[in-house]
């Protein structure tokens, strides 16, 4: 029987690269040594170093001689004045924002507890669901008591920010662009393949 599984170092800078875009790692975060990689991978230290020049190689991380590898994100930044949910931008259309929870949890961020959602994002128009977005929130439980019981598959996070006893209004925010390879776990929720480019958007 033919082995049709990815090499290892591929394997392990799929695991780093999913860590990556689940916020696991931030931008600036010190990934664990090469040493500390090896014993958690249980792999030699040469199939941890391929793993790591491929993610240099897409721009996930950067090497700094004798302090480690760090994450990176080479990114075009915007900013933007105006914006809401896409419940409330479809409002007026004959289309239908839809979501459904993949996951819904309470992390530890740093050192704040916060409500980790991800979610697809789809629009139904003429009786056909079109995912457009795989969206993962981080918000802090300390400012939204109670924020951890709703369902999001009914519930638009915007209208339960500005809901009643909370009024939490965004002036601005960034959006930030980043292109970026289409991982395994994305390729199971929209018509692609992995390693097909796409567009990673991060707000802030």
């Amino acid at each position: 029987m033919v082995n049709t599984s990815p090499p290892v170092y591929e394997q392990i800078a799929e695991v780093i690269r999913r860590q990556i875009h689940d916020g696991d790692y931030l931008v600036g975060d010190k990934l664990p040594s090469e040493n500390e990689l090896c014993e958690i991978h249980k792999v030699a230290r040469g199939t941890i170093r391929r793993a790591i020049n491929g993610l240099i190689a897409e721009g996930l991380l950067e090497s700094e001689k004798g302090k480690g590898t760090f994450v990176t994100s080479p990114e075009s930044k915007t900013l933007l004045w105006n914006f809401g949910s896409l419940t409330d931008r479809l409002n007026d259309t004959s289309e239908r924002a839809l979501a459904k929870v993949l996951e819904q949890t309470v992390v530890i961020r740093g050192n704040r507890k916060m409500l980790r959602l991800k979610r697809l994002r789809s629009i139904e128009t003429e009786n056909t669901v079109i995912p457009i977005s795989l969206d993962i929130s981080f918000l802090p439980v300390d400012l939204l008591p109670g924020i951890e019981k709703y369902d999001f598959e009914d519930e638009s996070i915007y209208r339960i920010l500005r809901g009643k006893n909370r009024n939490v209004k965004a002036d601005w925010y960034y959006r930030i662009f980043r292109l970026n390879r289409a991982q395994t776990f994305q390729s199971q929720h929209f018509p692609i393949s992995t390693n097909h480019d796409g567009l990673l958007q991060n707000f802030s």
